[in-house]
């Protein structure tokens, strides 16, 4: 008796720790999206301002697009600005993000998404020169009709809702997605 409770427990043990490893061996699969939105740009080089107004506002806080270039140019010029600009002003309300110089590959934008609820800056180089940013607020990796990873984005420049895959935001017709800030919270 006692060795067949012996085998009971073990199996038992055995058991709950494997389904414990299975369970955390699988990745977030779906739909996921924040509540962040943004604003069309005010001036034609803004993008980055309307961006950063958008995860301000995600975060409770009320900022205008002329009160954060302000902030981060010292005066409301239409200008561009880098992401280590756009960084150290979202620091400057008490927000804290990490920036890289490359795109935040697609598993860490769904945790970043899907578990930690973060909205994700994203700076696009155009092939032509220049650049753009926008903010990606959702994914879709649930592969109902296709096996494509998508992506939610905000433009800026027309205020606009998109959804597109992810290799495509990475490196699509004319644009490079070469600089991100994510980790963004308060």
């Amino acid at each position: 008796m006692k060795t067949r409770r012996k085998v009971l427990a073990i199996f038992g043990s055995f058991l709950v720790i494997s389904l414990l490893v299975v369970q955390t061996s699988f990745a977030f699969s779906g739909l996921a999206a924040i509540g962040a939105g943004i604003q069309k740009q005010e001036q034609t080089n803004w993008c980055w301002a309307a961006v950063s107004q958008g995860i301000l506002n995600y975060y409770g806080k009320s900022v205008t697009q002329t009160d954060f270039v302000k902030k981060v140019k010292g005066a409301a010029v239409n200008n561009p600005a880098s992401d280590a600009e756009v960084k150290s002003g979202l620091s400057s309300y008490g927000i804290s993000s990490t920036q890289i110089t490359w795109a935040l590959s697609y598993t860490n934008v769904v945790a970043e998404i899907a578990d930690n609820k973060h909205p994700i800056y994203a700076g696009w180089s155009w092939t032509s020169g220049g650049g753009h940013a926008l903010l990606i607020k959702g994914i879709d990796n649930s592969h109902l009709t296709d096996s494509t990873d998508w992506v939610y984005y905000l433009d800026p420049a027309d205020g606009s809702l998109n959804k597109a895959s992810y290799s495509w935001v990475v490196n699509g017709t004319g644009h490079v997605w070469d600089g991100t800030l994510y980790n963004i919270h308060n």
